[in-house]
């Protein structure tokens, strides 16, 4: 990444993580929401289940994305982290990683099962 736009593009991924994460819970709420409306199958329980994956990977990657921020950035490390050892923005990383990766997986399926329920495939 070009030095002069760091400062300005490493609050992104810790902003658009708390977004998505509470994007996905208005989400959950809209479900929970039709899911009293509409009744429950075995498809739609599923769906449901997936959507709460969703949503706590959601919530655990803002987490991760807000404390790598502060591991590893100018602004983090002078108010929050100065006393955090160097390897511990490289753990938040990968941690952060995995949940992004969880968090695709889980949207993914809940959007699968979402669909399957409606369209009978």
């Amino acid at each position: 990444m070009l030095p002069r736009f760091r400062c300005w593009l490493g609050w992104g991924m810790p902003v658009l993580a708390v977004v998505a994460a509470v994007v996905v819970r208005v989400t959950q709420s809209s479900g929970d929401i039709l899911l009293q409306d509409r009744g429950s199958s075995q498809m739609l329980q599923e769906h449901g289940a997936w959507g709460v994956r969703a949503g706590l990977a959601g919530i655990v990657l803002a987490v991760l994305s807000l404390l790598h921020f502060a591991a590893t950035s100018a602004w983090g490390r002078s108010r929050v982290a100065a006393r955090w050892p160097a390897w511990v923005g490289t753990v938040l990383g990968v941690l952060a990683a995995a949940a992004a990766v969880w968090a695709v997986v889980a949207v993914t399926l809940a959007g699968h099962t979402g669909a399957t329920s409606v369209w009978g495939g």
